[in-house]
């Protein structure tokens, strides 16, 4: 009876030889080379809040996606990705992206680096709908949510007012299906860049993504401080409407915004001179969409670009 197994003969010459880790390892000076040439290209061609930024409460610079970008055009990276989409319960959906780094000129193997993003994660589940109380002035000194209605609630600033904000779910989460996508793609590629150039004690990542803490609110004295150049006095224009402010944070949404932070570097860059996102007004309304909408334009995903956001980086639930 004829067997069907077949053999292969294997030519001992054919079989590659064990790789040395030691004799293809980059030496102490190439190390140092390449360190130093990441710490000049972020002193010379970096700019803070452009490619990298400080954010309060941590020790190194938050690397961004232009920045990320930058070190990649330095050493002639090409990353790819390999994507992974996850259908989730009630409309939710979250992406796993992995970032393939490869050298331009070898076509030789880097690195990676990973990153995921849901509907599920709150800036994108929920959204902030004004109850129209005010918020008691007992809650500055504990910042207890009961005083507030609850976990549910917040304090945040509208116009002039400190008022009590609802944490409301989105009806939609498909709204928010490309925005996530985006997100993890920025992730998985920061992630990328940070590993391959080993660069992680300069820079870290993600941290742009966290919500800002609530700040104490103004008091009499700031409330009269002169405004500085560029800053809208409330004399001068109104205060955004619910429906106006509805409209801009579905426009930054689309424009790839989730960090109010982010936004408010780039109109501040710009000389509205805002302390915060909430005192933009009626009649700089329009200049705000110019300005954010020229900055989105100007990177290549709708995401990052010289704006990142990290990330992030979006849509904007304040």
């Amino acid at each position: 009876m004829e067997s069907n197994k077949t053999s292969t003969v294997i030519d001992s010459n054919q079989v590659p030889a064990p790789v040395d880790p030691v004799a293809t390892a980059m030496t102490p000076d190439s190390v140092v080379r390449q360190v130093g040439l990441v710490q000049d290209v972020m002193k010379r061609v970096m700019h803070k809040g452009t490619h990298y930024d400080t954010i309060p409460g941590t020790q190194n610079p938050t690397l961004l996606k232009p920045g990320a970008e930058k070190l990649s055009m330095t050493f002639r990276f090409a990353p790819s990705y390999k994507i992974t989409r996850n259908d989730m319960p009630d409309g939710h959906r979250e992406y796993e992206v992995v970032c393939d780094i490869r050298s331009i000129d070898s076509e030789k193997f880097l690195g990676s680096g990973v990153g995921s993003a849901t509907t599920m994660e709150r800036k994108y589940r929920y959204r902030a709908e004004n109850t129209g109380r005010d918020v008691p002035n007992n809650y500055w000194q504990t910042r207890d949510p009961e005083l507030l209605g609850g976990s549910r609630f917040k304090a945040q600033k509208r116009g002039k007012a400190w008022v009590i904000v609802e944490q409301v779910e989105h009806d939609n989460p498909a709204d928010y299906y490309n925005t996530v996508l985006k997100m993890a793609k920025k992730r998985a590629f920061v992630d990328a860049v940070l590993t391959v150039t080993a660069a992680s004690d300069i820079f870290t990542q993600d941290v742009e993504d966290l919500e800002p803490e609530v700040p104490a609110p103004p008091s009499d004295r700031a409330e009269k401080t002169k405004p500085v150049q560029g800053q809208q006095s409330k004399k001068n224009g109104q205060a955004l409407t619910e429906a106006e402010w509805a409209t801009f944070n579905d426009k930054m949404g689309e424009l790839g915004f989730t960090n109010p932070g982010r936004v408010l570097v780039l109109l501040n860059k710009a000389k509205f001179g805002l302390k915060s996102p909430e005192d933009l007004t009626r009649d700089r309304l329009k200049e705000a969409y110019e300005v954010l909408e020229k900055a989105a334009g100007e990177q290549p995903s709708a995401d990052g670009g010289d704006m990142f956001d990290g990330g992030k980086d979006d849509d904007i639930p304040w």
